[in-house]
């Protein structure tokens, strides 16, 4: 990443992140990707900044004029935020949990289709490959589905970052880490079965922590 990429994305994340301030103050109720309402949404595009100005720290950028740019906007999300406190949590909290569930779906397809996979014939080798050689796994139908669960576990762990110390999460948080353990394990024979040889980061400039955003 050099320092045009990164200037670049942070002038959209920047535009996405006052246009999400004033969706959630128009329609706090409205449900985006995923079944997310727009107070997320704030949150995801502020930590995207974050990211960006790290990386631009990283190499020797002055980030002191870009922050002193985004604290206005900071202070309008937080006076929102204080305002409104259990209206903006509560809805956040049950998007976690729903956003875990759909995590879940991917573990209860994989038994699911299993049986199908490993008897049936006309099945494609790399696919009867990765159902043969274990008893629980992720299932995906294509890459579009392997794109929703990226998304899905970047904006869980973005909302685990946001509600720490908020709501006790630590069995949410539990939950998670097994999946992550089966779904890290698996992430090479995954892409295999599914003839990925590649898959770009959409933002390669967030921690290594995300390492679901990092696979190449």
């Amino acid at each position: 990443m050099n320092e045009e990429y990164l200037l670049d994305a942070f002038r959209r994340y920047l535009e996405y992140y006052r246009d999400s301030i004033h969706e959630m103050k128009t329609d706090p109720k409205k449900v985006g990707p995923y079944g997310v309402k727009t107070p997320f949404f704030p949150l995801y595009n502020r930590k995207g900044i974050s990211w960006i100005l790290d990386s631009l720290g990283k190499i020797g950028c002055n980030t002191s004029q870009f922050e002193r740019g985004i604290s206005k906007i900071d202070e309008e999300f937080k006076a929102y935020e204080k305002s409104h406190e259990e209206d903006f949590l509560n809805p956040l909290y049950n998007n976690l949990k729903d956003l875990i569930s759909r995590y879940e779906e991917y573990f209860s397809a994989f038994q699911k289709y299993k049986g199908i996979f490993r008897t049936k014939e006309d099945v494609d080798p790399l696919y009867k490959e990765y159902f043969l050689s274990r008893n629980v796994g992720l299932f995906f139908a294509d890459g579009y589905e392997f794109d929703i669960l990226i998304n899905v576990r970047t904006y869980i762990e973005v909302l685990f970052e946001y509600l720490e110390g908020k709501f006790d999460i630590k069995e949410l948080k539990s939950k998670v880490q097994e999946m992550d353990s089966i779904f890290k394990k698996d992430l090479d024979a995954i892409l295999k079965s599914m003839g990925i040889e590649e898959y770009p980061s959409y933002e390669p400039f967030a921690p290594i922590k995300y390492w679901w955003l990092h696979i190449n």
